[in-house]
């Protein structure tokens, strides 16, 4: 019974991170990307998918409109990475 709660648990953060995923991106407060990482930083911090699942969706959409700081490139991979793992 633990195990089917606990699948039950993972398969719906799964579709809430996916929905997240695809809502629409919000838009930064601030245009210099050192704001931007250090509150994509405190997102990723609080251990949530769903914040995690927020960071890549924002930076993915910031990515598609310009370049990305290097350091912002590496929190989108490493965002993914949380969220795969």
């Amino acid at each position: 019974m633990a195990r089917y709660a606990a699948s039950r648990t993972r398969m719906w953060a799964n579709r809430k991170a996916s929905s997240s995923l695809s809502s629409d991106p919000v838009e930064h407060k601030s245009s210099y990307w050192h704001h931007r990482y250090n509150d994509n930083y405190q997102k990723l911090k609080t251990g949530s998918i769903f914040q995690t699942a927020e960071v890549i969706r924002d930076l993915n959409s910031l990515r598609e409109r310009k370049k990305l700081a290097v350091k912002e490139t590496r929190m989108i991979d490493n965002a993914k990475q949380l969220l795969v793992n």
